[in-house]
């Protein structure tokens, strides 16, 4: 896969529809919003492992860097609310192109708002500007599964499985 063919669209991914803002995320500034948010993430979650904030920066830093990745965050007043993180690549079984959105995160206080549905229609249109043929939406954070599980529903998303976990 070339690098040109994954390269971000930039007009439908940065549109503005109504107060929250998608886009890209570029700037040391836009990774450090990131990195807090991450720690949001963290804290919500509480899963008992140790928290390192330099291997999420450079997690995102390396994302940044891969023509295959797709950082987005959604703002509200420049203020970033919500983010997700994901890549495109073939199927394990086909050269058929998959976009995977790896990682999205909305601020509990803006749960409920358009923010993930903005994100989520931009991943879509940033994969399928760069060939995706399917898209899959990986659901393993443990907040809010049977809200989640709704509303993807509702966007037209089927369920194809479960996540597990088992602490040794």
């Amino acid at each position: 896969m070339s690098s040109a063919s994954t390269e971000a669209a930039p007009g439908p991914a940065e549109a503005r529809l109504g107060s929250v803002v998608i886009r890209f995320t570029r700037s040391a500034e836009d990774l450090a919003a990131r990195v807090a948010m991450a720690r949001r993430v963290y804290e919500e979650r509480d899963d008992g492992l140790p928290y390192d904030e330099d291997m999420i920066r450079g997690a995102l830093e390396r994302r940044l860097k891969r023509p295959d990745g797709c950082l987005l965050q959604a703002e509200l007043d420049g203020r970033v609310i919500g983010g997700v993180v994901g890549s495109i690549g073939p199927h394990y079984h086909s050269p058929a192109l998959a976009a995977l959105l790896e990682s999205f995160y909305v601020l509990p206080e803006h749960r409920g708002s358009i923010a993930f549905v903005k994100l989520l229609h931009a991943f879509r249109r940033w994969a399928a500007t760069n060939g995706a043929v399917r898209m899959y939406v990986c659901v393993t954070s443990g907040v809010e599964i049977a809200r989640t599980d709704r509303l993807l529903k509702r966007l037209g998303f089927e369920p194809t499985g479960g996540n597990y976990r088992l602490s040794l």
